[in-house]
């Protein structure tokens, strides 16, 4: 008769329903697909570095422009959500909560550069599907 195995853990909480900052990039990332009718989507791929930190990197991506991918910014943490680390064009700000990623995310988004991003590949994929659509029509 084998003895009864020992729980060490004591209980183990239920997964909380908390917001996380990969839940916040790919939500982003489907607003983008929305905001621009499918012509430009956020990719998020998470991966573990070498120092042990997850790595949440955000794509714009472009469908029509054979998937090209701009990688606009990358989030870093441990087990342990925050503090994170956002890089973002050389600058490597460090948010305590999910208000202050938040309020980083909601400007890196709205910053002119960001924008001339979003543009550009916007632009590129309009005049691309205007000329495959006159290519079919012929």
């Amino acid at each position: 008769m084998s003895a009864a195995t020992k729980n060490l853990w004591g209980s183990i909480p239920a997964v909380a329903k908390t917001k996380t900052p990969l839940t916040v990039l790919r939500e982003q990332g489907r607003i983008l697909e929305k905001e621009t009718g499918g012509r430009l989507v956020g990719i998020v791929t998470t991966r573990t570095n070498s120092q042990g930190d997850m790595v949440h990197n955000f794509y714009i991506q472009a469908p029509l422009l054979d998937d090209y991918s701009h990688l606009l910014l990358s989030v870093l943490h441990g087990a342990k959500m925050f503090p994170l680390t956002v890089h973002f064009e050389g600058k490597k700000p460090s948010v305590k909560n999910m208000v202050a990623f938040e309020n980083l995310l909601g400007l890196i988004l709205k910053k002119p550069s960001t924008k001339e991003v979003v543009n550009s590949l916007l632009a590129q994929s309009g005049a691309l599907y205007k000329d495959q659509m006159i290519v079919k029509t012929r």
